[in-house]
């Protein structure tokens, strides 16, 4: 079996059929569909299971589990997986047609990870995830500097890698992490494998849906930073990787500033002005220190976090409750 394609699914009755569809378009006489639905109080699991029923040509296996979170959910798809390389996809995401064929003729030489860009769906919009980017094969220390440093973009739904990289190297997702946990996993990945091969085609809908738990206020949304964290601890032997530029020295601080920076903004948008300073006193209660990482970040750190305007850094470098008012007050 060479594709083993992995999907937690969690109340998205109103979607998983459509994913499942896509999916199924491919040719699949080379994978099997593993759907772990993560205690659903609606019909998700039902659904699923009957629409594989009916319509699977490949092999497939329906788990359910109490509800644990969308990572133990893949974590356990991991653990059946039988397949060679290991998908991953959202169960509100979509598969394009040629997916499965396009990556099976880049395997055939066994790069360890091939990734491809992706699209992005928001209000009945379409975009690409990059119009202009690199293509062909890369050293691993290559490819993580760019994924890194957003020169290349990977999400899940957007790779397939050898199954035998997360089991020998024990890379999982961290169950109980609410945010990042997709980057924290990606970023292990990267930093292990040693031959990587990117397409250029597009070849995953990513579809952004605004009534998700993402588009709401959430004050662990700051959890994002341990796993930011927890990538440095992963890769800080590899001497190879971090040795690298600036690789090192934005992974450790610029990276970490970064994914600072977009919680506050994650959890700004949906503050009202009156809001502003229980937000605050929340944070700085559930997270005491958070304060002090910051500020020892933003001191060593060589290059501004990319993506992030002057101004922008300039003020959350002058303190992060004024970073708070002014950017709740400028909505």
């Amino acid at each position: 079996m060479l594709f083993s394609i992995i999907i937690p699914a969690y109340n998205i009755e109103d979607y998983i059929l459509q994913t499942l569809q896509s999916i199924l378009e491919n040719p699949m006489e080379a994978c099997e569909i593993i759907l772990v639905d993560d205690g659903s109080t609606d019909h998700t699991k039902e659904k699923a299971e009957a629409f594989l029923k009916e319509r699977a040509t490949c092999a497939y296996t329906v788990v359910s589990q109490e509800n644990k979170g969308v990572s133990a959910a893949r974590n356990e798809g991991i653990l059946r997986a039988k397949g060679e390389y290991l998908i991953f996809c959202d169960g509100d995401d979509f598969f394009m047609p040629n997916l499965i064929q396009t990556v099976k003729e880049n395997i055939a030489d066994k790069p360890e990870l091939v990734a491809w860009r992706y699209f992005i769906t928001q209000n009945g919009e379409k975009s690409i995830s990059q119009k202009n980017t690199a293509e062909g094969d890369f050293p691993y220390e290559v490819f993580f500097e760019k994924a890194l440093l957003g020169e290349t973009r990977v999400r899940l739904g957007s790779f397939a890698i050898k199954s035998k990289i997360i089991k020998e190297n024990t890379i999982y997702f961290t169950e109980g992490c609410a945010f990042a946990e997709d980057v924290e996993f990606i970023m292990k990945c990267l930093s292990k494998v040693k031959s990587v091969r990117f397409l250029k085609e597009a070849l995953f809908v990513y579809a952004k849906r605004t009534g998700s738990v993402m588009y709401s206020y959430r004050i662990d949304r700051f959890t994002a930073l341990d796993a930011i964290s927890r990538i440095y601890e992963f890769v800080r032997e590899d001497e190879t990787l971090l040795s690298r530029g600036v690789v090192g020295n934005y992974l450790k601080n610029g990276f970490f500033i970064l994914h600072a920076i977009y919680s506050f903004d994650a959890c700004i948008s949906y503050l009202a002005k009156k809001d502003i300073s229980l937000f605050y006193r929340e944070y700085r209660r559930q997270f005491p220190g958070l304060k002090e990482k910051i500020k020892k970040r933003l001191k060593h750190m060589q290059i501004p976090p990319v993506g992030i305007s002057k101004k922008k850094l300039t003020i959350f470098r002058m303190g992060r409750r004024l970073y708070t008012y002014v950017y709740t007050l400028r909505k």
